[in-house]
């Protein structure tokens, strides 16, 4: 259980910073754009987990995943914040008119 607490707080601390740092481009409602900055935002999170953060806090699904595998965690978790940006904006857009 603390291990999905931390992981749930982790992915909600990036998702913040991704809507902070690109919400208005997010606002454009462009499918490309938004995956270009879901894909930045995971790049940064992927680079702050294993280069900038001590080996004793590190995520630790390297230790379980190979290379392969630990890339598509990191693909899936870009997929998700690009799709609930969308998804958020679609709902926003439909409940505006």
């Amino acid at each position: 259980m603390p291990g999905y607490l931390i992981h749930h707080a982790s992915a909600t601390f990036w998702a913040v910073l991704f809507e902070r740092f690109f919400g208005s481009l997010l606002d454009k409602k462009q499918a490309a754009l938004t995956l270009k900055a879901a894909t930045a935002a995971t790049a940064v999170a992927c680079f702050t987990d294993y280069q900038l953060t001590p080996q004793r806090l590190h995520p630790g699904f390297e230790k379980r995943l190979s290379t392969p595998a630990l890339a598509v965690v990191y693909l899936s978790f870009g997929i998700g914040l690009a799709a609930g940006a969308m998804l958020c904006r679609r709902h926003l857009m439909l409940t505006a008119h």
